[in-house]
C-alpha cells in the first residue's frame, strides 16, 4: 500500500492505488496560483512526500504504543496479584512508558536472570529496590505535575482533564473493586 495525499484538506491515508478523489473531503481537483497570478485546477490527490510519510509513520507508531499501553493496564486485573503487586505493576508499566527504551531494557535484563541463592539473586534484589524507588518518586511526581496542571487535587477531576494514559488515570486503576 502506498500513502497519499490530500492538498484540499490534507488528509494522509493508504491505499492500493491512487483514487480520483479524497476519501474524506470527496474533492477531486484544487486551485492553485501560478507566479503570474494565473488559477490552474490541479489533481487533490497526489502520492505523499517523504515528510509526510514520516509523520504519519510517527503518528500510527504513537497510536499504536498508547492502545498497546491501555491493553496492558486492562490485562492487569485478569492476573493473580497482591494489591501491592497489582499496584507496582501500574506503576511500572506507566514509568516504563515514559522513559527510554535502554533504561527499561537495563533493569529488566539486570532483574530476569537472577537465580536462587547466588550473588545475582542478590543484587537483582538491591536492583529491584533501587527501581521500585525510582518509579514510585517519578509516578508520584507525574501525578502532582497533573494536578498543578489541572488546578485541583481532586484526582478524578486531574483524570477527565488528562488523556487515558496519564499518570492520573493510572492511579484511577489502583482500586479495582470499582473496575
Amino acid at each position: 500500500m502506498d500513502l497519499y495525499f490530500c492538498c484540499a484538506c490534507s488528509y494522509v491515508f493508504k491505499a492500493e492505488i491512487m483514487p480520483e478523489s479524497c476519501p474524506a473531503c470527496r474533492q477531486a481537483n484544487v486551485f492553485a496560483s501560478t507566479d503570474f497570478g494565473k488559477k490552474v485546477e490541479l489533481p487533490a490527490v497526489r502520492p505523499a512526500s517523504e515528510a509526510e510519510m514520516q509523520a504519519y509513520s510517527d503518528a500510527e507508531k504513537a497510536a499504536y504504543e498508547e492502545k498497546a499501553f491501555l491493553e496492558w493496564i486492562d490485562s492487569l486485573p485478569s492476573y493473580d496479584l497482591s494489591d501491592d503487586e497489582y499496584h507496582m505493576a501500574l506503576m511500572l508499566l506507566h514509568h516504563f512508558k515514559t522513559t527510554p527504551g535502554l533504561y527499561t531494557k537495563h533493569f529488566i535484563g539486570d532483574l530476569l536472570p537472577a537465580q536462587k541463592g547466588s550473588i545475582e539473586e542478590r543484587a537483582a534484589q538491591a536492583i529491584a529496590r533501587i527501581l521500585h524507588i525510582d518509579v514510585k518518586e517519578a509516578f508520584t511526581s507525574r501525578i502532582n505535575r497533573e494536578r498543578q496542571d489541572a488546578g485541583t487535587n481532586d484526582i478524578a477531576e486531574v483524570a477527565a482533564q488528562t488523556p487515558p494514559d496519564s499518570a492520573a488515570n493510572v492511579l484511577r486503576k489502583f482500586r479495582r473493586d470499582e473496575l
